[in-house]
């Protein structure tokens, strides 16, 4: 996954449940029961504008499927 947003000025690293690094990106699989570690499901990777990560996730594979709508 590659951030292609731009920066804002001004903007701060804060902690959790504050606004702050607005042009943060991160991939998360709500429902996925799949390692919550690196490099797969881990909520706190942080993509900066610019630049990039590779995920890797191994879903099971009896995982049920998802739910489209």
């Amino acid at each position: 996954m590659k951030n292609l947003l731009t920066a804002q000025d001004g903007v701060n690293e804060e902690p959790h449940n504050v606004f702050g690094n607005p042009d943060t990106i991160n991939l998360h699989y709500h429902g996925g029961h799949v390692s919550g570690e690196e490099p797969s499901d881990d909520v706190y990777i942080k993509i900066r504008p610019g630049d990039k990560y590779e995920y890797f996730t191994n879903f099971p594979d009896n995982h049920m499927p998802g739910y489209v709508h």
